[in-house]
């Protein structure tokens, strides 16, 4: 490798990790301690379809975004997934629903995420040091429909943060809500209340179907101090065993990453009660995302169908 080549990597290599750090950096206010999480949150589906469906997303996976997306639940569905990304940086999540007849649906999530071995250096690109991080959040929601277009669900949570000079721990409350017409689902919803770092999510869908084939098209925005993004995306059932995704997302903060590297992609593949997810998001030079989750539907009657 020549000096030319030699000094290109490392300016790859410093831009990299000053995005990496304007993602975890301190909220621009600074009047908190809260390191900020990742910009991808949690669940394959609504990754793979940028994000946009995060607040009218059904299922267990809907829970990450607002507590409202289980109440028409009427299966117990268990959620087991994990994220591989940049710098060893390793996300594994766990979800719940149970409903409970006239009581409601209740929900249970885990999502833990950690940095092992994070190099730190100096201007001259020495290393000084090794370090990690990791934060973790634990929580049980609620839904219930509120007639028959209508659903509400509230959530409360704990979460901690430790590495990096970090060590934090506090309440995280949400709130959300459901609205179906027809065809047409809108949702609003609002977590992590009780923190600094609060996410506000807006998002509408609109599905065709016919027979086995189904047809879905969402979009909407995550509102979050630092890590603000617009999204929207489609999803193709065809048959009862295979859902092909694509997306788009936009960063706002991040507008220098590459148009493509916005793209999310995915699919999921659907046996009797048991269904696998993938996601894809290329995202530039912060490195490719791969996103994996399981999902058991209980009983055996299966009436979530392939559709927000």
């Amino acid at each position: 490798m020549n000096l030319v080549d030699a000094n290109h990597c490392w300016r790859r290599y410093w831009k990299s990790l000053h995005v990496l750090w304007m993602i975890f950096c301190m909220p621009a206010y600074g009047h908190s301690e809260w390191m900020h999480d990742t910009m991808l949150g949690g669940g394959a589906r609504s990754l793979s379809m940028g994000e946009g469906g995060a607040a009218v997303i059904e299922g267990v996976e809907g829970l990450y975004w607002s507590p409202a997306n289980i109440a028409w639940g009427v299966d117990t569905e268990i959620l087991l997934g994990k994220t591989n990304w940049i710098a060893d940086n390793n996300q594994q999540t766990a979800a719940i629903q149970r409903p409970m007849g006239g009581y409601g649906v209740f929900g249970a999530t885990l999502n833990m995420q950690a940095i092992s071995d994070f190099e730190t250096r100096d201007a001259n690109g020495e290393l000084t040091g090794k370090d990690s991080w990791m934060t973790g959040q634990v929580g049980v929601s609620w839904a219930h429909v509120l007639g028959a277009t209508l659903a509400g669900g509230v959530s409360v949570g704990y979460k901690m943060q430790d590495g990096l000079g970090v060590g934090k721990k506090g309440m995280a409350l949400g709130l959300g809500i459901t609205r179906k017409t027809g065809d047409f689902c809108l949702g609003v919803s609002a977590m992590d209340l009780a923190l600094v770092q609060p996410a506000y999510q807006f998002s509408g869908s609109w599905t065709y179907s016919k027979s086995n084939q189904a047809i879905t098209l969402n979009g909407g925005g995550i509102l979050r101090d630092g890590e603000n993004r617009l999204g929207c995306g489609i999803e193709a059932c065809t048959g009862k065993m295979l859902r092909l995704r694509a997306g788009y997302m936009v960063p706002i903060e991040l507008n220098g990453l590459k148009s493509f590297s916005n793209l999310t992609a995915g699919l999921g593949i659907v046996f009797g009660r048991f269904e696998f997810d993938y996601a894809f998001v290329p995202l530039g030079e912060l490195g490719q995302v791969h996103r994996f989750q399981f999902i058991n539907l209980i009983p055996g009657d299966i009436h979530r169908n392939a559709t927000y």
